[in-house]
């Protein structure tokens, strides 16, 4: 979700940082999970209870486990530089 013009242009474009968000199948229980996202590298189920989500912010990525059961950050481990 694009909630603020984060690169002044005065629209709300996929260029603006997101927020990552997740809901139950039928709407409800709706969480925003991660703010001010520059890009959703991907996701994957790691078990039937967490979901891991690769990201990048401001420059530098991040990986965040998520618990299917609540919506709560498990864990968000900064990730090593490429170095290129």
């Amino acid at each position: 979700m694009i909630r603020d013009d984060s690169d002044g242009d005065l629209r709300l474009t996929d260029k603006d940082r997101h927020a990552v968000a997740i809901s139950r199948p039928d709407g409800s229980h709706y969480q925003e999970l991660l703010a001010q996202v520059d890009h959703l590298i991907g996701y994957k189920l790691v078990d039937s209870e967490t979901l891991l989500i690769l990201y990048q912010k401001l420059g530098v990525g991040y990986s965040a486990k998520i618990s299917l059961a609540d919506f709560k950050l498990l864990e968000r481990v900064e990730l090593p530089s490429a170095g290129l």
